[in-house]
């Protein structure tokens, strides 16, 4: 008697599992592996550069209306709380960042943006020598010689071209006069007195820091060729 498979409705028939190879698992491994690799590196070149805004140019007109520079009864302040450890101290001719580590107060000493009178051209010399001193690869951009590097780095120009350095007895009464705006309650004299101070010691040192500045930036200048100091100042 000859055997008839029935099927009936709903009733969904499930085929005979097929067995695989090794070779089709492996072929099969390779290719999942192949296709998750090309997906991750996809993501990573979207994150790294495909999220990333294109390079483009951004013209700032000076006389445009800014709501910060230009809002009304709201002056810069002359001490500014940067975070729980920092501070910055803002002369008109000095300016002077404060840091606090293991209870202990640092300063570090400074003229304001202009106050010595160094033009734009020689500003980027001195920031110029410092980039080739740090950075090899702008100094082969710029086609600086080994040679030339190590005269650069014979040039003491100190932090910035035009660190502040006030004498010991300043310091100590710059401290001192520090400790007694932090200790104040009515902030207005204390911070006074230290602003004055400040200043006065800026301006005391301004020549001769002038001087020190301009020196080196024409140490600099004999250094480096007219071609490397146009492209360093463009």
């Amino acid at each position: 008697m000859t055997h008839l498979d029935v099927k009936h409705p709903g009733t969904s028939v499930t085929p005979s599992p097929t067995t695989l190879s090794p070779q089709a698992r492996q072929a099969i491994g390779i290719g999942a592996l192949v296709l998750c690799l090309l997906i991750g590196g996809g993501l990573v070149y979207w994150f790294m550069f495909g999220a990333m805004p294109s390079r483009g140019e951004v013209s700032i007109d000076p006389n445009a209306p800014n709501r910060m520079r230009d809002r009304p009864g709201q002056p810069a302040p002359r001490i500014l709380k940067i975070n729980d450890t920092s501070w910055s101290v803002n002369g008109d001719a000095a300016v002077m960042i404060v840091s606090k580590a293991g209870g202990e107060y640092r300063f570090n000493y400074g003229f304001q943006r202009g106050a010595l009178g160094v033009d734009q051209q020689q500003r980027a010399l001195v920031a110029g020598r410092y980039r080739i001193i740090q950075d090899p690869a702008m100094a082969k951009a710029w086609k600086v010689t080994p040679e030339q590097v190590a005269k650069l780095k014979k040039i003491d120009i100190g932090s910035g071209g035009g660190m502040l350095k006030p004498s010991p007895e300043d310091r100590d009464q710059i401290k001192q006069m520090w400790d007694d705006y932090q200790n104040a309650s009515e902030k207005s004299g204390p911070q006074q007195a230290l602003l004055a101070k400040l200043d006065g010691v800026a301006r005391a040192n301004l020549d001769a820091t002038r001087k020190m500045v301009l020196d080196r930036v024409d140490q600099i200048r004999q250094v480096l060729t007219p071609e490397q100091i146009a492209k360093i100042t463009k």
